[in-house]
């Protein structure tokens, strides 16, 4: 997948650079078109689909949606690009919209992250439901110590299991050295 210098390709919501990072989970879903337009086909879809995008009015966020519309296309999703400035009421309160284009800033301790992202009674879980029962326990097992080596385990365990129900897409990952050069240019 090109991310067109918007930053590292990833399939974590972890970046590389944190300690809580499983490098396993992070190659786990690589970009391979023929793959995805086999399950696409294995799920009705062999001609293709449309779905809408939405995201922030930005030129940031246009360079993102051009980046997945192109590589979407690539394996026949169409997307129908909505942006506008209102995204987390009218996806997460009026629950519309196929999928929501979102540059996540993460917080300062990742648990918090997954928590926000997949708790039943979350804001950003739309749905109020996730297929992972125990989804509360293996966020909180990364919250139980203060010890990194027992937190990375707990997180690659809640990481495993994420990537399994693939919850979020996750697509790429700013580095350090992208935020560098652009916290530079805004000076």
């Amino acid at each position: 997948m090109t991310t067109d210098g918007t930053g590292e390709p990833t399939g974590s919501l972890i970046t590389s650079q944190h300690w809580g990072a499983d490098p396993e989970a992070i190659k786990r879903y690589p970009y391979d078109p023929e793959k995805a337009k086999a399950l696409l086909a294995e799920a009705g879809y062999g001609s293709g689909m449309t779905l809408e995008m939405i995201f922030l009015p930005d030129a940031e966020y246009r360079k993102r949606a051009d980046i997945m519309m192109d590589n979407l296309g690539k394996v026949g999703i169409k997307i129908t690009p909505n942006p506008m400035q209102q995204t987390n009421q009218y996806f997460n309160t009026e629950k519309k919209g196929d999928m929501y284009l979102v540059a996540w800033p993460g917080k300062p301790d990742m648990s918090q992250t997954f928590a926000l992202l997949y708790a039943k009674n979350s804001y950003y879980n739309p749905s109020g439901t996730t297929p992972i029962e125990n989804i509360d326990d293996l966020i909180n097992a990364t919250r139980t110590s203060e010890d990194l080596a027992v937190r990375k385990a707990a997180f690659a365990k809640l990481i495993e299991t994420e990537r399994d129900a693939a919850l979020f897409a996750p697509i790429c990952h700013e580095t350090d050295r992208l935020r560098d050069a652009q916290q530079g240019e805004r000076l």
